[in-house]
């Protein structure tokens, strides 16, 4: 029995559970990836009677990197002993490459002076991301050697008057808006993959204690695109908040522990954070200690299905497999697709697959009349998990498509390797609000 069979016979006898609104946005290019005769080779030469045919096979698939996770087929549905061991292999040496290259920064090197529109662009060259001009003329220059990739970002963008705002996950670009008159107060620093930003410090009174009052700053985290983060878990007695004199200020709730989700995984997610001060002026500078760990998905890949044409029903990326079932097309123009979700490891592994799904990406590709156009599943299709267990989900999605249209791709994204990555925040310069 394959593990798909398994786990859809453990989930069928589970209860209806309840609906969820999906979030999506629409991805840049299809994700269709199809393997080249090439990869395939290598695949087969897993097989080889040739011990060192094998082996030039395994070290050629690990010469392509952590990007050959979401194409490389699972270990448990080979049947050749000598190529279901060494996709084990190179699966486990790559899922441990891609962490490394995860909880690290993108370094990066440019100099030169020009306009910010220019020096973007160049940027965008050196780094696996999007970065959109946003016809801003402003003369700018740059000097950074195997700097973070934020770090470098900043200085561009303090000269131009700009501020990065969001990410777009599926197309791994960068949003930006209008710096303002209030982004003056902040504090930026850098941890890792992530940008930090800290608000200005607002006290206020403790209600019945005239000798000590709150001091509250909220730290705002971006990641960079390569990771797509879906919670953000701390204990606020892991800070301290530090003035310019005198002792490091507690947390105000210091036994409590937060794991806060992140429904839209392209903003920034806020960390608010309370500490207890005695009543009058802190002195300023202050300065932000603590940790945290941020759950993210590390590798994505998309599954495909057209409810017209048909398609490959069992679909297996990474540690995912998913079986697209009960598709229909109806005539009142409404559509509908059951999927089952199974991660190989199952237990906590898929507890955090299942925390994504809260906020994971669908969209549907729809032809009709010689037209192609894209429906982004969000205001206009619902899903609803209909039956899950340990390492494992069923959902449905419910759509409008065009009741004639000659083709209907449903196209699912999901997250091939979830990653804890550690936070170790230090902020200087904060000041306290005016």
């Amino acid at each position: 029995m394959s593990r798909l069979s398994a786990a859809i016979a453990v989930i069928g006898s589970i209860p209806l559970a309840g609906m969820v609104w999906l979030a999506a946005a629409e991805p840049e290019e299809s994700p269709a990836r199809a393997n080249t005769p090439a990869f395939q080779a290598e695949i087969d030469r897993l097989s080889s009677p040739n011990r060192a045919e094998r082996i030039a096979a395994e070290n050629a698939l690990l010469e392509r990197g952590p990007g050959l996770l979401d194409l490389l087929p699972n270990p448990a549905d080979i049947d050749e002993p000598a190529a279901r061991s060494a996709i084990g292999r190179i699966r486990k040496q790559l899922e441990k490459q891609r962490i490394e290259e995860a909880i690290v920064p993108t370094r990066v090197t440019i100099e030169g002076e020009g306009t910010f529109g220019e020096l973007l662009v160049r940027l965008g060259q050196l780094v696996p991301y999007r970065l959109v001009p946003r016809g801003n003329e402003q003369l700018v220059e740059i000097q950074a050697r195997d700097e973070p990739f934020w770090s470098v970002l900043d200085k561009l963008c303090s000269q131009a008057g700009i501020m990065p705002d969001r990410v777009e996950r599926l197309t791994r670009s960068i949003e930006f808006r209008d710096w303002t008159a209030d982004d003056d107060a902040l504090s930026i620093a850098y941890a890792g993959p992530f940008r930090l930003v800290a608000e200005p410090v607002v006290t206020r009174p403790i209600a019945g204690n005239e000798e000590r009052q709150l001091a509250r700053t909220v730290v705002r985290l971006l990641s960079e695109p390569k990771l797509r983060p879906l919670f953000v878990s701390f204990t606020p007695s892991d800070f301290t908040l530090t003035p310019r004199e005198g002792a490091s200020l507690q947390a105000f709730t210091p036994d409590a522990k937060y794991e806060i989700p992140v429904p839209d995984p392209g903003a920034q997610v806020e960390l608010p954070l309370d500490f207890v001060a005695a009543a009058g002026t802190l002195d300023e500078p202050l300065t932000l200690r603590g940790k945290a760990t941020v759950t993210a998905a590390a590798g994505e890949t998309w599954f495909s299905y057209d409810l017209v044409r048909g398609g490959d029903r069992e679909q297996s990326r990474g540690s995912l497999a998913i079986r697209f079932q009960n598709p229909s097309v109806n005539p009142d123009g409404t559509a509908e697709i059951e999927l089952t979700v199974v991660h190989d490891e199952g237990g906590p592994a898929f507890e955090s697959h299942r925390t994504w799904l809260i906020h994971n990406a669908a969209y549907v590709n729809v032809a009709d009349d010689g037209t192609s156009r894209t429906i982004q599943l969000g205001h206009k299709g619902t899903f609803e998990t209909i039956a899950q267990a340990d390492g494992g989900v069923v959902l449905r999605y419910r759509f409008s498509v065009p009741p004639d249209a000659s083709s209907v791709v449903f196209n699912y994204l999901g997250p091939t390797q979830i990653v804890t990555v550690p936070l170790d925040v230090e902020i200087e310069g904060l000041t306290l609000a005016k």
